[in-house]
């Protein structure tokens, strides 16, 4: 699983967009060949494994790569970045600054765990990791409370009012829209 073997279908009613993997080159590589792959979504961490063999854990990695280039514009990065993450003893470096402000924290939660270096401590199924990935987006068309000032004699504005007075100098935190809008 990568970004460029992904692809969308868009059918003609426009109903229900579908994600569409293709380039099943892979398929007949055997499980042992641990080092067939496209870096950085191949697992780093295989060679460390006591029985060194591809394995749905290592396809669920390669998913969280993708992922996280899809929600941060990049791929994170172990230590220096440079050297091979499985000769290093750090964690994957998140970093929450490149997500969207009010899914920081659920998104760098998902990818710590997601990205562990020991796979047991990663998500155990898809299942599991689907729906920590669904939990992040759980709350994201409820409004986000503006900030503003406090004053106990004025009343909190409608989002619509808020909207219907914006500028092009108005922060978007400021409308009370959800994140999704």
């Amino acid at each position: 699983v990568k970004p460029d073997n992904i692809g969308l279908r868009i059918p003609r009613s426009r109903d229900r967009v579908r994600l569409i993997l293709f380039d099943f080159s892979l398929t007949n590589a055997s499980l042992d060949e641990i080092r067939v792959g496209t870096p950085p979504y191949l697992d780093p961490f295989l060679p460390l494994r006591k029985i060194k063999r591809w394995d749905s854990h290592a396809e669920r990695f390669a998913a969280a790569m993708t992922l996280y280039e899809m929600a941060a514009g990049t791929l994170p990065k172990w230590g220096d970045g440079h050297s091979s993450p499985h000769l290093l003893d750090v964690e994957v470096t998140i970093q929450p600054e490149l997500f969207i402000s009010d899914l920081r924290e659920r998104l760098a939660s998902f990818f710590a765990r997601a990205l562990r270096r020991d796979y047991r401590k990663r998500y155990d199924t898809w299942e599991q990791m689907r729906t920590a990935w669904a939990d992040v987006f759980q709350h994201v068309d409820e409004p986000v409370v503006p900030v503003r000032p406090v004053t106990d004699d004025a009343p909190a504005p409608a989002a619509a009012d808020l909207v219907g007075h914006a500028t092009k100098d108005t922060q978007l935190i400021q409308l009370g829209l959800s994140t999704r809008a």
